[in-house]
């Protein structure tokens, strides 16, 4: 099995500082120098262990038939969705007892963690990151952004008692130390990773499920918690259906990222379903930090917690957006098509076959992480993403018709 070099190694752990912390952050540089001055002087083989991922570490283990796991999630909501969906495949794929905890290196990530976790069929604990540095005696343990990185196993253990478990670690082992570059973060790794689970027959929905040894589907299914007829009373929509739509790309720009259709064209697209439409409420969801769009009946931007949010999600008759966390939400929790406008992301790798997926041709697309400011601008030098624009109201209201086909 062929090592990683020193580079190899260097270039991964910087990837990983600068997602964690910044580009600019000093405890990343600091953790670095720190990781490399070990490394360089050989302390961790002197030490009898290796960082991270590394084939000697030797975590505590415990002799008992109790398979311990520890799964590091990366991403936005609708990363931790599809990742939490793998989770719920990896826990069937065991036979015998075995505890599992996930944790995010966003801890502000945990309370839609534990919201998504609680009451499944599957043994989850949600855990902060120090938590998680204190959980020390794990069998298993696994990173998880695109593909799963196996950071460790106890082999011997999990040939005794989990021999599945055992091959498919042995799989992701050989998968890494092979193709390192799907590891790293952002571009050109992930635009390379969608590029090869593609060229396998699989999607991101799929993604995670490596040499397709868990059969990954739509397993996981959150739960509704909160009082469905009070949530929609508390927004005004207790009395009829509702539309909901949100304009927004995550926090760091949630208003003018490539990937969002352009504002005019949603507020003509209000002012459309409201004419045809009439008995129908339009409700505006997302981040406060995104703009209003002028016509909505009802806005919400930061007005719902997470059980709000799902309750109103699910019962909407359509959702409109471009692809994002929230359809991937929608589509777990069951609650019908959504309307989603394609741009730079890639309809053959994320879109949903339930849903209305809009691309036009103006641009063949698809360009997603193809630069690493593919967000702020367009790889080909347009001042805008030409095929998001191309995209005119007409179609996405023939959409939203097909949407709501008979729900009206």
């Amino acid at each position: 099995m062929p090592k990683r070099s020193f580079l190899d190694d260097a270039s991964m752990k910087i990837d990983k500082y600068v997602a964690k912390y910044g580009v600019a952050s000093k405890r990343a540089g600091l953790r670095f120098g720190v990781w490399a001055a070990l490394r360089g002087f050989g302390f961790p083989e002197f030490l009898g262990l290796t960082w991270r991922g590394g084939a000697n570490r030797r975590p505590k283990t415990v002799d008992d038939d109790l398979c311990r796991v520890k799964i590091e999630v990366f991403g936005g909501l609708g990363d931790l969705i599809l990742a939490l969906n793998y989770v719920r495949a990896f826990d069937a794929a065991f036979v015998g007892r075995r505890q599992i905890v996930v944790y995010s290196h966003r801890d502000k990530s945990l309370g839609a963690i534990r919201n998504l976790c609680r009451e499944q069929e599957f043994n989850v604990e949600v855990v902060s990151t120090r938590e998680a540095a204190r959980v020390q005696n794990c069998d298993v343990e696994l990173e998880l952004v695109r593909f799963p990185k196996l950071v460790f196993c106890n082999r011997r253990k999990l040939e005794r008692f989990e021999p599945r478990v055992a091959e498919i670690c042995a799989f992701y082992r050989t998968f890494f130390e092979n193709n390192s570059i799907y590891f790293r973060t952002g571009s050109p790794a992930y635009f390379l990773g969608r590029e090869y689970s593609l060229l396998n027959g699989q999607t991101r929905l799929t993604q995670a499920d490596l040499g397709g040894l868990l059969n990954v589907g739509v397993d996981f299914r959150p739960k509704i918690f909160g009082d469905v007829a009070a949530t929609k009373a508390k927004f005004g929509l207790a009395d009829g259906p509702y539309i909901t739509l949100q304009r927004g790309a995550g926090n760091d720009r949630p208003n003018e990222a490539t990937k969002l259709w352009p504002l005019e064209k949603y507020v003509e697209l209000v002012a459309a379903l409201r004419r045809e439409y009439p008995g129908v409420k339009i409700v505006q969801l997302g981040s406060p930090a995104t703009w209003a769009i002028e016509g909505v009946d009802v806005d919400l931007r930061g007005k719902t917690d997470f059980e709000e949010l799902k309750v109103l999600l699910k019962d909407a008759i359509c959702h409109f957006d471009g692809e994002c966390g929230l359809v991937h939400l929608r589509r777990f929790l069951g609650g019908g098509p959504s309307v989603v406008v394609f741009g730079p992301t890639s309809e053959e790798f994320f879109a949903y076959p339930e849903n209305v997926n809009l691309g036009a041709s103006a641009c063949p697309g698809g360009c997603e992480w193809l630069t690493a400011t593919y967000v702020e601008r367009c790889p080909r030098g347009c001042d805008r993403c030409e095929r998001l624009a191309a995209i005119s109201v007409e179609e996405a209201l023939r959409g939203v018709a097909e949407a709501v086909d008979g729900k009206i």
